[in-house]
């Protein structure tokens, strides 16, 4: 890794020995490494302005090996050291020419800004400007960057959660039944919120998955499926935090399925959201529609259609009072 630097000529001073002997050695593609950065603009040759501090931005950075950090020289800088060394890279301004766009992603994130920035050309990045005036003149006239690393943590494939986008497809599949039983028992303690999270994680790898087989194949049916059970319990935890348009779109989605289109779970769930909703019709078309298919959930249903005329009669005698109230003062 030493002669991977001295071909980008980047060179390394160390500022703090580790206080471990190990070094991270050989990391496979995915270990991530948590680190503290500070970044300096190098002026003539002398360090000059503290640019950002990872501290400062709220938390430390998290780099997965071999995931084609924007960065190259952060992945090769940082293999070169052991938990809890500081050290210092000059790094030639050849090697740093992202890092304006690397700086505002992480600018804005600390900002609240999360908005989708897509790739532009050399010339797009060169033309429009930032928030942030000292980024747009280091992109238009790019120096050498000092950057300090502390490192933190180093974490192999085994010993951390992935994201989504950080698995494969067998990492998926194995991941699904665990979210799933996760969640189921995540919901029986009460934590709808984490519940609601583990069930989303199920749902997107299982939509992923979908997406790489041709539609209508027995493998894309079996994905399609496998949903199902899914998005009602999403659904459910939607009810019960009272977001009912929500759970209206997941049980639409349920029923529109190829083997959902008579799912009684999602009817009833549906319709009674639609009852919170006030959506008289839609609340009725529903429930008779699941009564049809299943008698038994009759004695739901009636509670359901009490508990929605109930609702409706608040709301006209608070409309009634806000007209009279407001011819009063006319």
């Amino acid at each position: 890794m030493g002669e991977e630097l001295q071909d980008l000529k980047i060179t390394k001073e160390v500022v703090q020995k580790s206080s471990k002997e190990a070094k991270p050695g050989e990391l496979k593609d995915g270990s991530k490494l948590t680190f503290h950065f500070k970044t300096y603009v190098v002026e003539k040759g002398q360090v000059g302005e503290l640019l950002d501090d990872s501290r400062e931005l709220g938390q430390p950075f998290e780099l997965l090996i071999g995931k084609s950090f924007k960065l190259a020289c952060w992945e090769k800088c940082v293999q070169t050291m052991a938990i809890n060394e500081v050290s210092r890279f000059h790094c030639p301004r050849a090697t740093v020419m992202e890092y304006p766009t690397v700086s505002q992603s992480l600018r804005d994130i600390k900002s609240g800004k999360t908005q989708h920035r897509t790739h532009t050309c050399a010339f797009n990045a060169m033309t429009k400007t930032s928030a942030y005036p000292e980024l747009d003149e280091l992109q238009k006239n790019m120096k050498d960057l000092m950057f300090e690393f502390e490192l933190l943590k180093i974490q192999h494939n085994d010993e951390y959660e992935k994201e989504l986008w950080q698995m494969t497809a067998e990492e998926m599949q194995e991941n699904i039944p665990k979210y799933h039983e996760e969640g189921n028992l995540m919901f029986k303690e009460g934590n709808i919120e984490e519940a609601e999270k583990k069930y989303t994680n199920a749902i997107s790898c299982l939509k992923h998955l979908q997406l790489k087989e041709r539609p209508g194949t027995d493998t894309w049916q079996k994905f399609d499926r496998e949903q199902i059970p899914l998005l009602l319990n999403y659904a459910q935890c939607k009810l019960l935090q009272k977001d009912y348009t929500t759970c209206v779109n997941n049980c639409t989605e349920v029923l529109e399925k190829i083997d959902g289109s008579e799912n009684v779970k999602a009817l009833f769930k549906r319709g009674k959201a639609h009852g919170m909703l006030l959506n008289e019709k839609e609340c009725h078309a529903d429930f008779s529609l699941a009564l049809k298919l299943d008698p038994t959930v009759k004695s739901y249903i009636h509670r359901e259609v009490r508990e929605m005329e109930k609702q409706m009669k608040l709301r006209d005698r608070r409309l009634s009072s806000a007209l009279v109230g407001m011819f009063d003062k006319m």
